[in-house]
């Protein structure tokens, strides 16, 4: 007996219903279909993708791009003749970068050694002036001391 979708004790249902099991032998049947339907398509596409012009499939991809990429430098070597190497920028895309980087840092070393140079120069400027201080001091002790000489022991 069910009361407001309480069941009681042993009227729980054991069968399954037989709508249920045949949708669900469906369901996976149609994934499996799709599985096979999706591995047979990718596997068309990179036979496709990798076809030379000979419609062999080329397993060396590295080497067939290697082969473009000289291909396509040969090519921009013999437009170079054509086009001389006019630019209207003043340099090429890839070194202008590079060019002003490399101009900085050669500034802040031709800087960074002047200031050292310089720092050199007033460092070597204070130890000449020392030099003359020491001269100047020993000849003043030197002149004190005559004079105390003379003050305490009397004119010599």
């Amino acid at each position: 007996m069910e009361n407001a979708g309480v069941m009681e004790e042993g009227t729980l249902p054991t069968e399954r219903r037989p709508d249920a099991t045949e949708k669900t032998t469906v369901a996976k049947l149609l994934f499996a279909m799709t599985g096979l339907y999706e591995r047979w398509r990718n596997e068309l596409m990179e036979a496709r993708r990798y076809q030379n012009d000979s419609r062999e499939q080329d397993p060396d991809y590295g080497r067939r791009l290697r082969e473009l990429e000289g291909q396509i430098e040969q090519i921009d070597r013999e437009q170079q003749g054509f086009r001389g190497n006019y630019t209207e920028s003043g340099g090429g895309r890839e070194s202008s970068w590079k060019d002003w980087v490399l101009g900085l840092v050669g500034l802040a070393i031709v800087a960074w050694l002047g200031r050292i140079s310089l720092q050199m120069e007033n460092l070597q400027a204070l130890a000449v002036e020392q030099k003359m201080m020491e001269q100047h001091l020993e000849s003043t002790d030197s002149r004190v001391d005559r004079v105390e000489n003379r003050v305490y022991r009397g004119n010599q």
